[in-house]
């Protein structure tokens, strides 16, 4: 079809990945016997995210997820470098623009007359671009392979909409509190999946990261990348959505954790193996209240709690 925006062909410099959830990897290798998928997993990649091409090695691709900035050098950012599994992959022409994100998991509709799916389902930030066509309450996107795919409307928002900074945040906000109780996972970047094979979870950027993606904004992939890119914000002008980041107890200037800030009380965050995304107190995890952090020289034990903010006053 000309002009399609998924044409296909045999050897680019684009790929898409054509599967709910693929991982990312720091080598071509599948996890060894022995070995926890920490050691490779570099992040999540989700349906339908664009990644450029660098170079291949038997059955994996070595990309640049270029939706998930990285610090490459000073001032210079890059997409997320890593290894990805050949067959999770599909080459393309020209990166899509899409105009909807995915707000929770949705199943893919085959027939929008029998409402019958095919098995697939798309998590929660997975960016489609609809075409002109809608039945009742399903409305048409493309596919990887040129083929249209039918969602509900209702688990779909548009991410060019005009909002004002307090919507905006909301958003962020109801976003955050739709991954409670995903499970811990390093490197992960995505919802709970039940209808689908492979591991699935998020760590703390991961969290915010999605949190972010869902609500029509994009942010950096890790912690103290979201740190380097975010507005400085003292911490006593804290907004709901704004980010609250702790660094290392060895190296304050390494930034190692990333939390979303609600109010004076809580947060929500994704801390650790075994826990949960949740929202929590200040009391609980620190042992005091963000009131006594912030007379405390802004520290929390021996680490600096820093804050910033990738959206407007309001």
């Amino acid at each position: 079809m000309k002009g399609h925006p998924f044409r296909s062909a045999t050897r680019e410099s684009f790929l898409t990945v054509a599967v709910p959830v693929a991982d990312l990897r720091n080598k071509p290798l599948e996890t060894p016997a022995g070995r926890g998928e920490n050691d490779l997993l570099e992040t999540q990649l989700l349906f339908n995210e664009t990644l450029i091409c660098l170079g291949e090695e038997k059955g994996w691709y070595h990309v640049e997820a270029r939706e998930q900035k990285k610090l490459a050098g000073v001032n210079i950012w890059g997409g997320y470098p890593g290894w990805v599994k050949m067959d999770e992959v599909a080459f393309i022409v020209d990166i899509p623009d899409t105009d909807v994100v995915v707000s929770r998991e949705s199943a893919v509709i085959n027939c929008p007359v029998s409402k019958t799916t095919g098995g697939l389902s798309l998590p929660a930030g997975t960016r489609l671009r609809l075409n002109a066509e809608s039945v009742g309450d399903l409305v048409g996107f493309y596919l990887p392979d040129g083929k249209t795919g039918w969602i509900y409307k209702y688990d779909v928002a548009g991410t060019r909409a005009q909002e004002s900074p307090r919507e905006k945040r909301k958003r962020v906000i109801a976003a955050a509190k739709s991954f409670v109780g995903t499970p811990y996972l390093w490197g992960g970047r995505s919802t709970r999946m039940p209808s689908n094979t492979g591991k699935t979870g998020m760590d703390c950027s991961g969290l915010t990261n999605l949190a972010f993606r869902v609500s029509g904004l994009d942010i950096p992939r890790n912690a103290h990348d979201q740190w380097a890119g975010s507005r400085r914000v003292a911490h006593d002008k804290l907004k709901p959505a704004d980010l609250i980041f702790l660094s290392s107890e060895d190296s304050p200037d390494r930034i190692v954790h990333v939390m979303l800030f609600l109010d004076e009380e809580r947060f929500i965050e994704a801390a650790e193996t075994g826990l949960p995304v949740g929202i929590r107190t200040f009391r609980e995890k620190f042992g005091r209240t963000w009131e006594d952090i912030l007379k405390n020289d802004s520290t929390a034990g021996s680490r600096r709690v820093l804050c910033g903010s990738y959206l407007g006053d309001g």
